[in-house]
């Protein structure tokens, strides 16, 4: 038996409360919307919604770090 192992991934939890709060979705399918199991508008969305955010968080962290 030949098993397919997934390295877990780290979501920016933040940004995934905000999409449960705007879109009133459980976690489990806005995880699923990013990752690209779930297919629709509402899940492209959403996944374009969380890239931008995280993009903007990762540069937010940066910044501050180059402040200092």
């Amino acid at each position: 038996m030949n098993k397919l192992r997934k390295k877990p991934q780290n979501y920016n939890d933040d940004a995934v409360k905000e999409l449960m709060i705007k879109y009133g979705f459980k976690r489990n399918y806005i995880l699923m919307s990013i990752r690209g199991e779930r297919v629709g508008t509402v899940p492209v969305k959403i996944q374009d919604e969380y890239l931008q955010m995280d993009r903007a968080a990762k540069a937010a962290i940066q910044k501050k770090v180059n402040e200092l």
